[in-house]
């Protein structure tokens, strides 16, 4: 019972202290990529621990002492004792249930998730297989379209995916402008982005009531943007990410809209 109390405290802990905390932490806006691992960390842990608890009540937890023979007895002894009374086997079963329960939902949200991301992602690149035309020098796929967007999709090609501009976004943009945009994007790709935002999306979908979830939703967002422009600074300089920005948001207001 001890165990199961310290693990249930450790998902309390959690999701009520160190959800809050790392959200208002300030050092991970300067690292956005070790921030992106904290929250990861932290979404997994919590889960771990919730489920453990619950099976820890369902099997109670024997020193481990002697030789395989004696450890075999001991906790076929302990499950025994443990289930002889009705209240044992009440609190076993509810454990059990407890842990299923997450692992289900879990299950059922990050994969629900990763399916509604995957058909729209194949709806998409096969509408860019129609109106979309590659552009060998960029190592993008151009879309003629009035609206100002620069975006990227994965998909198994030799680059890891597609990054796609409008025609008007590249007409808002000059060379360091679009070399900018063109490393935010690819970052994206590079880093996985779209799986670390699914599971966090699958997770707040599975336990829509729980704040934690959500304040994980929202920060993995937002961090995977903060690190796509670190390597977008990286490989040009912050005052032409910030540029590139104006220059999107300026074409955005002259009828539309779109950020890198």
């Amino acid at each position: 019972m001890s165990a199961a109390l310290l693990l249930a405290a450790h998902t309390a802990a959690g999701l009520l202290l160190g959800a809050p905390l790392l959200r208002r932490a300030v050092w991970v806006d300067r690292a956005p990529r070790l921030g992106l691992l904290a929250w990861q960390v932290l979404t997994v842990s919590v889960l771990a621990s919730a489920v453990l608890a619950g099976i820890t009540l369902a099997l109670p937890v024997t020193p481990v002492s002697g030789g395989p023979a004696q450890m075999l007895h001991s906790c076929a002894l302990m499950l025994r004792q443990a289930y002889a009374t009705p209240s044992g086997a009440l609190t076993a079963t509810a454990g059990l249930a407890v842990s299923a329960g997450i692992v289900l939902r879990t299950g059922y949200g990050v994969g629900a998730e990763w399916v509604r991301a995957a058909l729209e992602r194949r709806r998409h690149l096969a509408a860019l297989a129609v109106v979309g035309t590659g552009d060998a020098r960029l190592g993008a796929t151009v879309v003629d379209h009035d609206a100002c967007a620069a975006y990227c999709l994965p998909g198994r090609t030799g680059r890891g995916g597609h990054v796609v501009l409008t025609s008007a976004a590249l007409a808002a943009l000059d060379d360091a402008g679009l070399a900018a945009v063109l490393a935010h994007e690819r970052e994206h790709l590079r880093g996985r982005h779209h799986l670390l935002v699914a599971l966090a999306r699958g997770v707040r979908r599975a336990f829509p009531f729980v704040p934690a979830f959500a304040h994980a939703r929202a920060e993995v967002a937002r961090l995977t943007e903060l690190a796509a422009d670190d390597a977008a600074a990286s490989a040009t300089d912050r005052l032409t990410v910030a540029e590139a920005l104006l220059s999107l948001a300026r074409a955005g207001r002259d009828g539309t809209a779109g950020s890198p």
